[in-house]
């Protein structure tokens, strides 16, 4: 339907936004020579969980999906790519993504030996459960700005664009009546919105609510 193609062609210009967040730090990171901050093991978690998202859009039969995770794979491969061009050393860099793609083959291996009709509940289930622990992931920075008992070192515009990502995620897979795609964009969403929430307690202008924070009660 029309309405379904408009959907789609939103759905994509949201992935490219979000994908468009990430290049600064990508680019901060290369020029500075520097990996400090930088979420590697998310940036793995997500290479693979676009490469399952790839193989089950294509089961599927969805080209928006298609579309946008063969550019998923390519933004985060790259991602990876630079990490452990710029790491020094490279050893623990090229460990972690020897072990993530290990998994991640053997997860391959397993769809292949499986009864041809268990393949895509299975990859289905994957997905739930890789992109489940990928979106729940920044749940750390939430940690940070607490024990930081500041917002500076979460970027606004990435937070905004991974929750206008897990939202429309979220419409996409509950649409589609899909739960791999509904169930994990939800989580996403939902960890967007506590950032949002804790980002905001320390855009407060009153020291009265620092103070509850800090000692735990009201003085």
């Amino acid at each position: 339907s029309s309405f379904s193609y408009s959907f789609d062609i939103m759905f994509i210009m949201i992935g490219f936004f979000f994908f468009l967040t990430l290049r600064p730090g990508c680019l901060k990171m290369y020029k500075e020579k520097s990996t400090g901050n930088v979420p590697y093991v998310l940036f793995l978690l997500f290479a693979v969980v676009s490469a399952l998202s790839l193989q089950y859009a294509l089961m599927i039969q969805n080209n928006a999906l298609v579309l946008l995770n063969v550019i998923a794979v390519l933004v985060w491969g790259f991602y990876c790519a630079t990490y452990i061009v710029v790491s020094q050393p490279k050893t623990m860099a090229t460990l972690k993504f020897l072990a993530i793609m290990g998994i991640y083959s053997g997860n391959l291996y397993y769809l292949r030996i499986v009864p041809a009709k268990a393949v895509l509940p299975t990859l289905g289930n994957y997905l739930i459960v890789w992109c489940t622990i990928a979106n729940a992931m920044p749940l750390k920075d939430v940690m940070t700005m607490l024990r930081e008992k500041s917002n500076k070192s979460c970027d606004m515009a990435l937070l905004s664009a991974g929750a206008l990502n897990g939202g429309v995620w979220s419409y996409y897979g509950y649409l589609l009546s899909d739960n791999a795609i509904f169930i994990p964009s939800l989580v996403a969403l939902a960890v967007s919105i506590l950032k949002f929430i804790v980002y905001f307690f320390y855009e407060l202008p009153s020291p009265h609510w620092k103070t509850i924070h800090s000692n735990g009660a009201i003085n």
